[in-house]
């Protein structure tokens, strides 16, 4: 028999296409390839991010702070569910300043400004989104920020609402 019902995170909770009994069951998942990107801001004099990024070849100068931002859109009209994402910060470049990491969702393809960064996280694997750990055991010189559950990373489930843009956030000084 090849009626089949079922849905997927809510949308079309009934009958699949061709399912009704009159021909064949047809049901078709959309894979999406999202894309993390990082970008680099500078800070004001007060402390905050700057509204604009640095520019890809922005000269900085040893033991200034900047922002590195990671962020990813759900450009779908379902919710992602149970995302991870990882980024590998070079020790030798840059050193992370602990208690930084911070995040913000706002709409898809709109880039987070310093007002949005209202959810602090713990650098530490608890009940939040992310951690930062030193990842020396696989590449020495290297931290290992994770966000989102994934191999070795019992962070807290990372969901990201149809049409928003999650991004986190953290300073570095450069070394």
């Amino acid at each position: 028999i090849n009626k089949v019902q079922g849905g997927v995170e809510g949308i079309n909770n009934d009958t699949f296409s061709g399912g009704d009994g009159t021909g064949s069951a047809l049901v078709r998942l959309k894979v999406i390839q999202l894309q993390l990107h990082k970008q680099g801001y500078g800070l004001t004099a007060d402390g905050k991010m700057e509204n604009t990024r640095l520019a890809q070849d922005a000269k900085v100068v040893l033991g200034q702070v900047i922002y590195f931002t990671l962020f990813v859109d759900n450009l779908t009209d379902a919710e992602l569910y149970d995302i991870a994402m990882q980024d590998q910060l070079d020790e030798t470049a840059f050193a992370y300043l602990p208690g930084t990491l911070e995040m913000a969702t706002t709409s898809a393809k709109v880039e987070a400004q310093d007002k949005d960064f209202t959810t602090r996280l713990t650098d530490d694997i608890d009940s939040d989104i992310a951690h930062i750990t030193e990842a020396s055991e696989v590449q020495p010189g290297k931290d290992l920020i994770r966000v989102g559950r994934s191999s070795g990373a019992n962070n807290g489930v990372l969901s990201i609402p149809p049409g928003k843009r999650l991004t986190v956030r953290f300073k570095v000084q450069v070394q």
